[in-house]
């Protein structure tokens, strides 16, 4: 019984790693909405990135947004800003005129994460 045991786990243990690798993340086909790109991998997690204009008219400190969403039905949702103009201060976001979250910056850079995040990614 002892070595039914040791081969029981060796074959589980090789079904697992040959299971993990074949879910490895795989970036899917991009698609472009308005000036939104958007892709998801095989796995179910998806990103959203803006876009700067197609015409050259990069604004002198242009700003980008992203949104994550991982997988799963419980997948946690992350908003990201970048913009040119370093340093530090805050980032405020406003959707129709109201003031939806606020995030501190770093080198230009900003993360939400958790309630805020998900609330202004709906």
């Amino acid at each position: 019984m002892g070595d039914r045991a040791f081969y029981f786990a060796a074959i589980a243990a090789l079904g697992w790693s040959g299971m993990s690798a074949a879910q490895a993340p795989k970036p899917g086909a991009l698609e472009t909405y308005k000036d939104w790109t958007i892709g998801c991998d095989n796995r179910a997690r998806c990103e959203a990135v803006s876009l700067l204009p197609e015409d050259g008219a990069i604004p002198d400190n242009p700003v980008m947004v992203g949104v994550v969403r991982q997988a799963g039905p419980e997948g946690a949702t992350e908003v990201w800003v970048s913009r040119d103009a370093k340093g530090g201060g805050e980032v405020a976001f406003h959707i129709d005129g109201q003031r939806i979250a606020v995030a501190p910056t770093r080198d230009g850079e900003a993360t939400l994460r958790g309630p805020q995040a998900a609330a202004l990614a709906i």
